[in-house]
C-alpha cells in the first residue's frame, strides 16, 4: 500500500471526491511539487498549468467552431446555387455533418432540373 504524503507536504488545492453515495470535497492527496505564492500545488493543480490547459481548450474550440462555420457557410452556397435544400446538422451534436436535406418537392425539381440539363446536352 502506498505510504500517504504528510500534510505540510501535500498540494492545497480542494478536490471532490466521490464515494459511495455522497461526494464530498478534500484537499488533495498529492505530493505538492510547485510552489506558487508561498503555496504547495501538484502538477495537475499548479495554477499557472490550469491556466495553460484551458487557454489550450479555448483554441481548440475556436478552430473548431471557425472550421464548422467555414462548412456551414460552404453548405449555404451549395444550398443557393441549387436552388433548394438546406444544411443537414447531426442530430447527436448539433453540429453541420457536411449533408444536405431536401424535401420531397424539392428533390422532385431538382431531378427536373437535371433532366432538362441532360435532355439540352448534344
Amino acid at each position: 500500500m502506498a505510504k500517504s504524503v504528510p500534510i505540510e507536504e501535500r498540494c492545497v488545492a480542494e478536490v471532490w471526491r466521490h464515494e459511495g453515495l455522497w461526494s464530498s470535497h478534500s484537499r488533495c492527496q498529492r505530493r505538492g511539487t510547485v510552489e506558487r505564492e508561498g503555496k504547495l500545488y501538484c502538477r495537475q493543480h499548479d495554477p499557472e498549468a490550469v491556466k495553460q490547459r484551458n487557454a489550450e481548450r479555448v483554441e481548440r474550440h475556436h478552430s473548431r467552431y471557425e472550421a464548422d462555420q467555414q462548412r456551414l457557410a460552404e453548405a449555404k452556397v451549395r444550398c443557393g446555387r441549387l436552388g433548394c435544400g438546406k444544411p443537414h446538422f447531426s442530430s447527436r451534436t448539433l453540429e453541420y455533418d457536411g449533408g444536405l436535406v431536401l424535401t420531397a418537392e424539392e428533390a422532385d425539381l431538382l431531378i427536373e432540373r437535371l433532366g432538362r440539363v441532360r435532355e439540352a446536352e448534344p
